[in-house]
């Protein structure tokens, strides 16, 4: 559990970071992806000479699998970044992290469609009071503090949702059987492909720009905290912990960064949309409580 709270913490910065860095949205991605496979080669290197294993083990024939699913996860987190860092631009941290976390209802609909799970009542009843929550949290925001493209954001926000429930999708197939590859292992390779995704993306909306002065700190610090050392706590994490207690462990990104983006981008939601934030969150984590088959 402190594992997850951890992570949960770790990644609740990312918005921030995305926020701080005065970079393309896709740009961004790319440079979070990149940094955080350089920031792990160096242990998994270490730990492949400490266990004299092959670390090249995503080309060995049996685990082709394993490199399909993570190519295809890579393809989901690299759309799931491109819409949710224009998502926290457009419309702050705390609501685009918020709508980025609906991917529980996403997810179980997926799990419904394709793996013939049930979900519960609680699920349909986290669904109306999610619906209620974005409904106040989006209608009845403050104009002092957010652009012109704040609905624009909003939508964005909506389609990471699905983006990152696919994504998840995706890694549970590439987790399953495959408990001998570490998470770290795992991590680099779909950081490096996400990385290699978006490349040509970044290519087409314009010149090439490198980080310059303090965003080369806010890029590493997003690259290091959210992006590596967040999600191997929490990949780690889940394993051991109920499905209820996950979910609401990792309640603490959307709460800590809509905290954060009130503090530091002076991003201050109505009562009414404090009402609807808690509604979605209430939502969200009885939507986060597995079906049943």
């Amino acid at each position: 559990m402190i594992q997850l709270g951890i992570g949960a913490i770790c990644i609740s910065f990312a918005p921030i970071f995305v926020k701080l860095i005065d970079l393309s949205p896709t740009l961004i991605g790319f440079y979070r992806c990149f940094f955080a496979a350089v920031l792990l080669l160096p242990w998994i290197i270490f730990r492949g000479l400490k266990k004299k294993e092959d670390s090249s083990f995503l080309y060995s024939s049996n685990q082709k699998k394993l490199f399909l699913f993570l190519s295809g996860a890579s393809l989901f987190f690299a759309m799931d970044l491109f819409v949710w860092h224009r998502s926290v631009v457009y419309a702050g941290a705390g609501v685009g992290t918020i709508l980025a976390n609906t991917q529980v209802f996403y997810l179980s609909l997926f799990g419904f469609i394709f793996l013939k799970e049930r979900p519960k009542p609680r699920f349909w009843l986290g669904v109306v009071l999610g619906f209620f929550g974005l409904f106040f949290l989006i209608q009845f925001y403050q104009k002092d503090w957010v652009g012109e493209r704040f609905h624009e954001g909003v939508m964005f926000g909506l389609i990471t949702g699905i983006a990152y429930a696919s994504f998840i999708l995706t890694l549970r197939f590439a987790e399953r059987g495959r408990e001998a590859v570490e998470t770290t292992q795992k991590l680099f390779h779909l950081s490096l492909m996400t990385s290699l995704v978006l490349i040509p993306i970044v290519l087409t909306e314009g010149p090439w720009q490198w980080p310059e002065g303090n965003d080369w700190f806010w890029v590493l610090g997003l690259a290091a905290l959210p992006q590596a050392l967040g999600w191997v706590l929490i990949t780690k994490g889940l394993a051991k912990v109920s499905a209820g207690m996950g979910g609401l462990i990792l309640l603490l990104q959307p709460v800590l960064a809509t905290g954060m983006g009130s503090l530091f981008f002076n991003e201050r939601l109505t009562y009414i949309q404090l009402l609807g934030a808690i509604l979605t969150l209430f939502g969200i984590f009885l939507g986060s409580h597995r079906a049943s088959k």
